[in-house]
């Protein structure tokens, strides 16, 4: 699907995907997050996964984007959630121009820290 924007020099299409690419990205400057959970694999920095375990959708002009992430063990997940909701925010805003009006997080995983025997 492409987000569609028009003005009187034509059209500007953004694909879903890069939308998706660009909160991948910001999520990754969020410290005590380790991935983007998908389907229970992990990843964050590898170009042809970037995309993977983030939705977004544009309607009614605004963008919605979901993101479900692992975090590790001992951080605060509420703090983590709300940091990745303004940095996605912020992110796409800016490159895309467009208005985010919801960035979802959900927190579907935990690493748990290595016991040494």
């Amino acid at each position: 699907m492409m987000i569609e924007k028009q003005n009187e020099f034509g059209e500007v299409r953004i694909s879903d995907e890069v939308i998706s690419v660009v909160s991948s990205i910001a999520v990754g400057d969020v410290d005590g997050v380790v991935g983007i959970y998908d389907s229970g694999k992990t990843g964050l920095f590898g170009m042809k996964s970037l995309s993977k375990g983030v939705s977004a959708e544009m309607r009614d002009g605004v963008i919605s984007v979901d993101i479900d992430i692992i975090v590790k063990y001992g951080v605060k997940m509420q703090e983590v959630s709300w940091e990745i909701q303004g940095k996605v925010k912020n992110a796409v805003e800016t490159m895309t121009g467009l208005l985010v009006q919801k960035v979802n997080v959900g927190v579907k995983g935990i690493q748990l820290p290595e016991i040494s025997e």
